[in-house]
């Protein structure tokens, strides 16, 4: 299943045949290591820098994920992989993304 992600996504080249993605598509990927949103700075100042909003927008998107306070303040290194994939899709939702693309979607869920 891994390699043909990567394969729809352009990461390995197909045997035989071609991969297209329409010139509308905005794609999102979510690998199975989930490892976005995972360094020492606090989740709100990575969500603000990943997708450009300000921070209180980012706290509004984040907590309609389930990810509140007690979250935004967390170095993203401290939350669970299933807190770090709710974070990337709560990103998504605000970059444009209408392809999802995920690898072991209920991993830590």
């Amino acid at each position: 299943k891994t390699t043909l992600l990567r394969t729809m996504l352009g990461d390995v080249r197909p045997d035989s045949g071609t991969v297209r993605v329409g010139p509308s598509v905005v794609v999102g990927t979510l690998d199975q290591s989930r490892g976005r949103f995972a360094g020492e700075e606090a989740l709100v100042d990575a969500f603000v820098a990943e997708t450009g909003i300000l921070a209180n927008e980012a706290r509004s998107q984040l907590a309609k994920l389930g990810l509140g306070p007690e979250h935004v303040s967390r170095p993203t290194s401290r939350l669970s992989p299933g807190e770090r994939t709710r974070a990337v899709l709560a990103a998504f939702a605000l970059v444009g993304v209408n392809l999802l693309v995920l690898d072991e979607p209920t991993n830590h869920l």
